[in-house]
């Protein structure tokens, strides 16, 4: 949720900011190469490159992600916490530490004893080695599946009279509220995000509030607008940031008019929806065409004879859906004996030994990541499926699917890249929002020009698939034809069109939401004027003034065409509106409250993550 400037003074998923795996370079089917070459000048960070083609891969980044949280008894903070949210990062990362590469650990196990209600997993910082931190005490244990001991030492701190004594104690009360409304059945988190007059971003939790009833767009609006009420700025919401639920269409028309109804404005108040997840309902759409979205919500620890299935590569139309589930029947496999995964290590000839990864559902760019992984570890596969005593003739990937696997990585890499990038940034990112469209659009564009001419029936598929999620892409672009944003993005020959001048109608748009700013400082000007001359002018000094003393009314209307030709300045946009505040003084406002619109709810993720 952002907020409107009124004298302002007040985060499925993916890898956030660093999986430490170092991705090899190979070859990419010649006509799928080259398709998309990041811009480093759009984003804040270029984690990307490419030795070999002019196809970019991640790198690697930060030993420990920003994205996850330092915890700890003491004021080192020398532990890194464990949660669900971030899951992929945290063991992506551990994975690299001295004790991930020797042992394994599942994190992600169901814990079927009372006592994990009082304890977070941890792993330390340095060596990785796993814990338990008590919510209490924050007393850091020995995690239980590193040394097979059970729960045992868990339940004799709970019990202990060391921990006894820390429960009377709150150190954190707001980490103690966020802790107590995560272990709610139903909640609804608000968090408002608003930027300062010094031009620096913040998000505030208003909220983690049990949600009673149907999770209805209404009960949703009504439990939103008594908690703005309660914080008195239900009048400065400018716009709300939502997934694509359809409940939330609802909550817009309710929260809509509880706000008309008391009378404060008649401006109506933006829904955003987030972009991250727009491009996860893309990638969906790419990848159910060709039926290879994973089906399990969680990871599959367990394998039995069943789950070898029937794989029948035979049918064009459904081979790339067999290629995804040999690969995830590969990583069961292996993965469910410590012996499978020792043999599988041995075949690995570099350090750190890698286990395979398995996809979920509810992760976003998991299946991304297991390809990605299984394609670093193509030979490893290989070896393993038709050299070990483990010989898996019916799961052995030939050289057309792997190929797949190529293609996949290939049409698949920019919304993964982008779905990171967005989920890392704790800084403003809406003006970023019509150059991600851009991006995306050029490159399922590219795509499907390249696939066009292919006869190969799993390349008509893909074609397919990719069409079918410029069309998702399309259709979540259409909800922001109403948003004034970059004049930039409109005056690139892309958006060159014989019928419709779109610089001439976003410069419109511009002009008319910027109206009440104006309006607005010429009010507080002339008061303020007013002020001075009453204490320091008599009233013949005052009519003895100049004329060209004042600022006219066409000065202030230049200010937007100043601005548009003053020419393009790559300068974080916080900053330059910052220091240009006194040049541009009404759009200087107008776009301290635009900036302050979040463009994703990962903020809210980050925050739930934490709680």
């Amino acid at each position: 949720m952002a907020s409107q400037g009124q004298a302002s003074d007040a985060y499925p998923s993916s890898v956030p900011d660093g999986d430490q795996i170092e991705y090899p370079a190979f070859d990419f089917p010649q006509d799928v190469q080259g398709l998309y070459t990041p811009d480093p000048s759009c984003s804040q960070q270029t984690i990307f490159s490419s030795s070999d083609t002019d196809f970019a891969w991640p790198g690697p980044l930060l030993p420990i992600p920003e994205s996850l949280e330092r915890v700890g008894p003491d004021r080192t903070k020398a532990y890194i916490l464990y949660s669900e949210m971030s899951k992929d990062a945290f063991v992506a990362w551990w994975l690299e530490t001295d004790f991930g590469k020797k042992k394994r650990i599942y994190w992600d196990g169901r814990h079927h004893a009372k006592c994990w209600e009082q304890f977070e997993q941890v792993a330390h910082g340095k060596t990785g080695k796993p814990g338990v931190m008590c919510t209490h005490c924050r007393a850091v244990l020995d995690h239980p599946a590193s040394g097979h001991t059970g729960t045992s030492s868990m339940n004799k701190h709970i019990n202990g009279p060391c921990c006894r004594k820390s429960t009377g104690r709150t150190t954190n009360i707001l980490a103690s509220i966020q802790r107590a409304a995560h272990k709610a059945s139903k909640k609804s988190e608000v968090v408002f995000t608003q930027e300062t007059r010094n031009g620096e971003y913040h998000e505030i939790l208003l909220g983690f509030v049990p949600l009673h009833g149907a999770h209805s767009g209404v009960n949703l609006g009504s439990l939103l607008f008594e908690l703005l009420q309660q914080h008195q700025i239900a009048h400065r919401v400018l716009a709300i940031t939502t997934d694509n639920a359809s409940n939330n269409n609802t909550l817009m028309s309710s929260i809509q008019e509880s706000v008309q109804s008391l009378g404060v404005g008649n401006a109506a108040i933006i829904r955003i929806p987030c972009i991250a997840h727009i491009i996860q309902l893309s990638l969906n759409d790419l990848l159910g065409l060709m039926k290879a979205n994973p089906k399990n919500e969680t990871i599959q620890t367990d394998w039995s004879d069943t789950c070898s299935g029937f794989l029948d590569s035979r049918h064009q139309n459904t081979a790339i859906a067999n290629t995804l589930n040999k690969i995830r029947k590969l990583a069961i496999f292996i993965n469910a004996s410590p012996q499978r995964w020792e043999t599988f290590c041995s075949l690995q000839t570099k350090d750190p030994k890698l286990m395979p990864i398995q996809d979920v559902k509810t992760r976003w760019n998991s299946t991304f990541l297991m390809l990605q992984r299984a394609k670093r570890l193509q030979s490893t596969y290989n070896a393993f499926c038709s050299e070990s005593q483990y010989a898996l003739p019916h799961l052995t990937l030939d050289h057309e699917e792997w190929r797949h696997i190529e293609y996949l990585l290939c049409i698949t890499q920019p919304l993964f890249r982008f779905t990171t990038l967005l989920s890392q940034t704790r800084d403003v990112s809406i003006h970023l929002v019509f150059s991600i469209y851009n991006k995306l659009f050029d490159h399922l564009e590219k795509s499907m020009d390249a696939l066009r001419r292919k006869r190969v029936l799993w390349k008509q598929l893909v074609l397919k698939a990719l069409e079918a999620a410029k069309s998702k892409l399309s259709h979540c672009y259409a909800m922001t034809d109403d948003i004034p944003e970059q004049a930039e993005d409109f005056s690139t020959k892309e958006w060159e069109d014989p019928d419709q001048d779109w610089l001439t109608r976003y410069r419109k748009s511009l002009e008319d939401y910027l109206e009440p700013y104006k309006k607005d400082l010429s009010d507080i000007q002339s008061r303020s004027k007013a002020d001075k001359c009453a204490i320091t002018l008599s009233e013949l000094e005052v009519s003895c003034m100049p004329e060209d003393s004042q600022p006219s009314l066409s000065d202030q209307r230049d200010e937007l065409a100043q601005y548009l030709e003053s020419g393009i300045v790559r300068s974080p946009p916080r900053i330059f509106w910052k220091d240009h505040q006194h040049d541009f003084p009404a759009l200087a406002r107008l776009a301290r409250d635009v900036l302050s619109i979040s463009a994703t709810g990962a903020g809210v993720e980050r925050l739930f993550n934490s709680a």
